[in-house]
Order: structure tokens, then C-alpha cells, then sequence
């Protein structure tokens, strides 16, 4: 006797917590084969061929949730994730503006928005849309506090805890979106405001 969808994709999802995207990617295969349509494993899908760096076919799964439900938050922001990895930038912009249509707070948008027009040199425009002088501020410190205990011979997987521990607060769909949007700003920026984040990273890269 077959398996039903929601078993299968309850399966699906014990392989990803489990930390295997393959066996869970076999399963929702195995839905999609039986339903195409299924929207559920379509995200699920989508979401590990972009883990595993297959943006393209990461969309595709996208595309075939949107023409569903074109309004989507899950499969527009992974969608435009994808795309800005691909340095697709304008239609990276273009999927999360139409989630802030629908979501104006969604702070993942706002996030990945600013990541997007960081990376295509528009960074005062993405820093306008941030709008959020508390959270540079934050992010000034933790560059400043880090530059300061590493200089003590601090254990680099301190840094790496720290790290992660502030973009899990940050909103950002990944970790890499997320050191992808702050690097280009420090990299980018003349601003006095960033003069101490843009030293304590340089001197971080140089230990």
C-alpha cells in the first residue's frame, strides 16, 4: 500500500531536520511524481536544490508554486534569494517588492531587498529602505567587541558563535544573504558611521 502525500512529506521533512537533504529531496520526488501540483513539496523542493547551490531549478520549483498561488510569500522569497545568488538583482527586487504588497513588514523582504540593491552598488537606496540606525549600530559593536577579544587570542569559533547568533536575529534567510548584505555595505560604504565595523573586519581577516 502507497504512502499517502502527508506521510511522505512528514518523512520529507524528519530526512531535512535530520540533516539529509538527498534522502528528503528522494521523497519529494516520489510526491511529485504522484501530484505534480503538490505545493508543499514543490517549496520543499525548491528549498533544497537551493541549498545545494541549484538556483535555477530552485525557480523552476518556485514558478510551478506561483502559477497556483502567485501570492506566495514562501516560494516569492525563496525565489528571490534564489535569483540574487544567480546576481539576478532587479528581479530579486521585483519578487520581494511584491511580498511587501502583500506583507509591508515582512522584514525578510525589507532584508533581502537591501541585500539586493547593496550588491547591484545601490547601497544608499538599500540602506534607506533598512531604516534602521539601531540595528547598524548593533552590528558596529559586535565587529568592535570581536576585534577586541580576538586580539586577546580569543578562539575563532567565538567569532563564528557571535556571528550566528546575531543573524538568526536578523531576519535574513540564510547566513550567507546575510554576511552578503553587511560585507558590501563595509566594503562599499565611506560613511563615518562604519569606519569601526570596516576596520574590525579587516583586521578579523587578517588573523
Amino acid at each position: 500500500m502507497e504512502e499517502s502525500s502527508n506521510l511522505l512529506l512528514q518523512k520529507g521533512q524528519k530526512f531535512l531536520n535530520l540533516g539529509n537533504p538527498k534522502e528528503a529531496l528522494e521523497i519529494y520526488e516520489i510526491i511529485l511524481k504522484n501530484e505534480p501540483q503538490n505545493i508543499e513539496a514543490l517549496i520543499k523542493k525548491g528549498h533544497i536544490l537551493g541549498m545545494t547551490g541549484r538556483y535555477v531549478q530552485a525557480i523552476d520549483s518556485y514558478n510551478k508554486v506561483l502559477s497556483q498561488e502567485e501570492s506566495n510569500l514562501i516560494a516569492l522569497l525563496n525565489k528571490g534569494l534564489a535569483h540574487h545568488y544567480l546576481k539576478e538583482y532587479e528581479i530579486s527586487i521585483s519578487c520581494n517588492d511584491k511580498v511587501l504588497k502583500i506583507k509591508p513588514q515582512n522584514t525578510t523582504a525589507v532584508y533581502n531587498k537591501a541585500s539586493s540593491l547593496v550588491k547591484s552598488n545601490k547601497i544608499q537606496e538599500g540602506l534607506n529602505i533598512l531604516g534602521d540606525s539601531e540595528m547598524l549600530e548593533k552590528f558596529n559593536d559586535l565587529w568592535a567587541e570581536t576585534w577586541d577579544i580576538a586580539g586577546k587570542n580569543n578562539p575563532y569559533d567565538w567569532y563564528i558563535k557571535s556571528w550566528e547568533n546575531v543573524w538568526k536575529n536578523s531576519r535574513f534567510v540564510t547566513p550567507n544573504a546575510f554576511s552578503d548584505y553587511w560585507q558590501n555595505i563595509w566594503k562599499n560604504s565611506s560613511e563615518e558611521f562604519f569606519k569601526r565595523s570596516a576596520e574590525a573586519m579587516k583586521k578579523m581577516n587578517n588573523l
